[in-house]
This record gives C-alpha cells, structure tokens and sequence, in this order.
C-alpha cells in the first residue's frame, strides 16, 4: 500500500496549535472518534497481518500546520521538529514492545516500504497538532496524534481514534489500550514469548557464575579485577560480572565468532534490521531511513538490552549484552 499525501493529510485535521497539555484531558489515553461517512469501510476484509506505521517525519509541518502560532522562530521550530520525531520514535518502540508480546500479526514501523507478508490492514498514526511551552526552566511538550485503521484492499477507514502524546508510562498505556482495541476489532492475535538474550556459539547467558564462564571460555581467559571490577578475557571475548559473580555484561569484537539473538560481527545494518527489527533506539542514522545506518543501536528483550555498534561504512564492530533490571 503506497501512503499518499492525500491520506496523511487525512482530510484537513489542520487546526491551530493548542497548549495540549494543559487543555486537553486525554493525555496518554485512547479516544475512539467518528469516521467520516466518505472514509467508512462497506464491506470488512478478513484480517490477516495488520502493519503499524508510526509518521515521525518532521518536513509534514507545511502539509499539516500543526504549529500555528505559539513557534514562530527558526529555532524555536527546529526544536519543536527535534521533540516531535523524538515523541513519535519513542511511542513507535513503546508500540513494539507491546505489539510483539501481544502477538500482533505485522510489523510496527516508521518506514513505510516495510510491508508484512499477507497485509491487509495499516494502523496509521500520525501527529496533528503540537505544543511547546515553558514554564520556569521546565519545557513542556506535547502532541495530538490521530489512528486510523485502514483497509489495504480499497484504503477505507475500519477505525479511527485521537490521543495526547508527552512519553512515559502514559505512551506504555497507550499502546496497550490500541493492543486492546485491536483485538476488539477481531485482529487475530498469537502471544509470543518474550525475546531472550540468547548467546549462540558461546555457552552462557546473563548472571551465570563466573566459574562457568571461565570454563565456556576455555583456560586461555584471563581474569582481572580493576577497581573492584571482576572481568575476564578471551580473544575478542569480554565479560564482566557483578559484586555477587554473576555475568552482568558480555562484549564480543573481532575476531570472536558467537552471535547474540542472531547478529553476527561484520553484518551489515540491512541484515540486522532483517534480523531484530527496529531498534528501540539509536545514535546517528536516521530512524526514518534503514538506508543510513547508526553508529549503535539499542534492543530491549526480557532482563537486557543488546548494543549493536557499527563501523561507517561498514559492518557490526562490537556487539553488547548488558543486564536490565
């Protein structure tokens, strides 16, 4: 399904920009809304994968006007441009979480030319209208975003819903409660266990003992302690443990040859999104376009968060398991 600009203007949501936070009452929360007679679905495709595409692009402003007055410097709009895409990308990993658990049958995604196998329906949410104010040195930001599920076959509106963003757990809620009305809609939903830190060519995991993790890495390892901090060492191997001994942290560079929930050293970028998805953050490259890669990438799983570090130009360089509790 090719996104036109005639459906994310969705048909003038324009409106002036309103100090959200304070005036609207729904913040973080799920609001179904009125589909306008020309957008209504006549007959219900059966669902199969259903694609959520988050809009973060920030060069929309001239099609939506969502700023209006309250931002009318240079400056002042690059900020607001800066906290818009960040809102979205942070709802969109808020989404992931929650989709995948859930078993949503699709992808969660702010690249439109990605496409689940058998898609019949697109979850489109996209910014409104937002507001920037400062009170003292506190700043505050929010911004409206309008759902539309949309049927692929003849691109008509099954359902439609409105919210407030500002991050946090309120953005967590959110997401459950589209999880919830999804399922409401009969979106055939398989719950997936939660993605582990699994280390494949290597035999350990987080808080194994440091006695097993020396015999993984054979006797050649070397063990160090520097500032009360338990390392060992093997050819492009570091693990490092915590006060009680277990495995809190592991690095592999090159040479070494095990993989972490499937990424390799020396892969490219393209390979690792095939593999894991969407990072739930990065530094550098662009989250809109899987073309440009970052120079590290974050991935949130049950009790960790895995690190890809990426050379310019090329591969993965250094891959991270790090407990999270």
């Amino acid at each position: 399904m090719n996104i036109t600009r005639r459906h994310l203007a969705l048909g003038g949501m324009a409106a002036a920009a309103l100090p959200l936070l304070s005036a609207c009452k729904t913040v973080g929360e799920l609001q179904p809304a009125e589909i306008p007679p020309a957008d209504r679905v006549e007959t219900r495709q059966p669902f199969g994968a259903v694609d959520v595409l988050v809009i973060a692009r920030p060069e929309m402003q001239s099609k939506l006007d969502w700023f209006g007055k309250p931002v009318g410097t240079v400056a002042g709009r690059a900020e607001m441009n800066s906290k818009l895409e960040r809102t979205m990308q942070e709802l969109r990993s808020e989404l992931q979480d929650v989709m995948y658990a859930g078993g949503l049958p699709g992808v969660v995604t702010l690249d439109p030319r990605r496409a689940s196998p058998g898609r019949t329906h697109v979850l489109l949410i996209l910014p409104t209208e937002a507001s920037l104010t400062r009170t003292g040195s506190t700043t505050n930001f929010g911004t409206a975003v309008e759902m539309r599920l949309l049927q692929v076959a003849d691109r008509r509106t099954v359902w439609r819903g409105q919210s407030v963003l500002n991050g946090g757990p309120r953005d967590r809620k959110l997401a459950q409660e589209l999880l919830a009305q999804l399922k409401a809609l009969e979106v055939p939903m398989t719950p997936r266990p939660p993605r582990l830190a699994t280390v494949e060519g290597l035999a350990v995991k987080l808080g194994d003992p440091l006695a097993s993790v020396q015999a993984a890495l054979g006797p050649e390892a070397e063990l160090k302690v520097e500032g009360g901090i338990t390392t060992l060492h093997a050819v492009g191997i570091m693990a490092q443990f915590d006060a009680q001994g277990g495995l809190l942290m592991l690095r592999l560079r090159p040479p070494a040859t095990p993989s972490i929930r499937g990424v390799r050293l020396g892969q490219r970028w393209s390979e690792v999104l095939q593999i894991l998805g969407e990072p739930d953050s990065q530094i550098g490259g662009s989250a809109l376009s899987p073309a440009l890669p970052p120079l590290n990438a974050e991935y949130r799983g049950q009790g960790h968060r895995l690190t890809v570090l990426m050379e310019i130009g090329g591969g993965v360089r250094e891959i991270r398991l790090n407990v999270q509790r």
